[in-house]
């Protein structure tokens, strides 16, 4: 019998990896705003070329350094790279809240970016450390956390920003939060952060660090510990990590095998971008994770656009609510997902949403044409809902999760 599923820890590097996407999904009901008070332009309607440069800081700052956090997260743990984003995360976004300028604002996007490679070292650590008949369930966990970051910060965004203005009894104009109308939703996602390094405590390091296994395997049995902490110290290492391992000394043949069989496994290690299954599965993942962003960057500023220019013409509060309801829709679908996984597959379920996601996505621009506004709400919510639910579950939580079974599998194999 398996082991039951790890919902503390699940958990917790779920609740990590919302806090590191919705650090980035907050900002983006006010940033428009935010460069009109900044002087870069008059109307905010103008402000969607500073407003991409200052959304897409961040990711530019992960893309530059992820492959090195991956590298030195087989060496030191993926716990101190969580703790390092977590870290840069509340740090990054005061001094964001604070920004004085373009230029601040900028730096302090991409400084956060590239501390931050939570969702990297949360996927390793939870395949590591979980039974593969639970790395569905686990995966879909950590992709909703971003669903689910997709949906609230831009509601709360919206609901913080500029608090003087929404509830001068609270916040006075003159005021630190008046000064500085953008940095109430900085401190609470700051506030997040420093949460999430509280309970990231309480989860196990379940890696090789420098080739030594550093947490005891979760098992009962005393003998099939020691064997399971033997065959695993060699076995577990990092997606990067070179083997360094030793394995117990026997006849020549048996060590000349054993040498063979890490000789393999350290070409397979280091050149895997050579070889065609993961780089398959890495790049599927990345174009998924591309219309992914590219969707949930667009999807405010089109809602609060006029409609007589095909906007919605929405207001941050009923822009918050349909993202709200999105949201617990996707909630109520979530439990059905590791079923899903189980009864067709992961390839065959993210086939199913791609089929249900392409043409959501085609349909949604329909919602302007209508010149009811419930019948409007009504689409918006319904399209909404199906992307929502392909999109951000199956499409994110178990295309990673095909990602990291590929190459954990090929990685271990001894043969393309």
């Amino acid at each position: 019998m398996g082991k039951p599923f790890p919902w503390r820890d699940a958990c917790i590097l779920a609740w990590c990896q919302f806090t590191s996407a919705f650090s980035f999904t907050v900002l983006f009901p006010f940033v428009p705003f935010m460069i009109v008070d900044l002087g870069l332009v008059d109307d905010p309607r103008g402000s969607g070329l500073y407003t991409g440069f200052l959304i897409s800081a961040s990711q530019l700052g992960k893309i530059l350094t992820a492959y090195c956090w991956g590298s030195w997260s087989d060496r030191h743990g993926r716990k101190r790279v969580m703790f390092v984003g977590l870290a840069g995360i509340s740090v990054a976004m005061l001094a964001f809240g604070l920004a004085d300028s373009f230029t601040v604002a900028c730096m302090a996007r991409f400084l956060g970016g590239a501390s931050d490679n939570i969702f990297g070292a949360a996927k390793t650590l939870l395949s590591e450390s979980m039974e593969e008949e639970h790395q569905a369930k686990g995966m879909a966990m950590l992709g909703s956390a971003w669903g689910f970051a997709v949906i609230i910060g831009p509601a709360v965004g919206g609901l913080l920003s500029q608090p003087a203005a929404k509830y001068p009894r609270a916040f006075s104009s003159t005021g630190l939060f008046g000064v500085h109308p953008y940095l109430l939703p900085c401190c609470f996602t700051a506030g997040m952060a420093l949460l999430a390094v509280l309970l990231l405590q309480f989860v196990p390091e379940a890696i090789a660090t420098n080739g030594i296994h550093t947490e005891p395997p979760r098992v009962d049995d005393k003998d099939a510990a020691e064997e399971e902490s033997g065959d695993r110290g060699s076995e577990r290492q990092g997606l990067l990590a070179e083997d360094e391992g030793s394995r117990p000394p026997g006849s020549d043949s048996e060590q000349q095998s054993q040498q063979t069989s890490q000789a393999q496994r350290h070409r397979r290690q280091r050149y895997w971008l050579l070889e065609r299954k993961p780089v398959l599965a890495v790049a599927a993942c990345g174009v998924m994770n591309c219309f992914v962003v590219a969707d949930d960057d667009v999807m405010p500023l089109w809602a609060a656009a006029p409609r007589g220019s095909g906007g919605l013409g929405m207001a941050a509060e009923e822009i918050g609510l349909v993202l709200g309801a999105i949201g617990v829709l996707m909630l109520v679908c979530f439990t059905c997902f590791a079923q899903l996984d189980k009864a067709l597959g992961t390839l065959q379920a993210f086939q199913l949403a791609l089929l249900v996601f392409i043409p959501a996505e085609l349909l949604t621009p329909v919602a302007g044409d209508f010149r009811s506004g419930q019948v409007m709400w009504a689409w918006v919510l319904g399209i909404g809902g199906l992307k929502g639910v392909s999109m951000e579950y199956v499409i994110i939580g178990m295309g990673e999760a095909r990602t990291v079974r590929a190459l954990h599998h090929w990685l271990r194999s001894g043969s393309a």
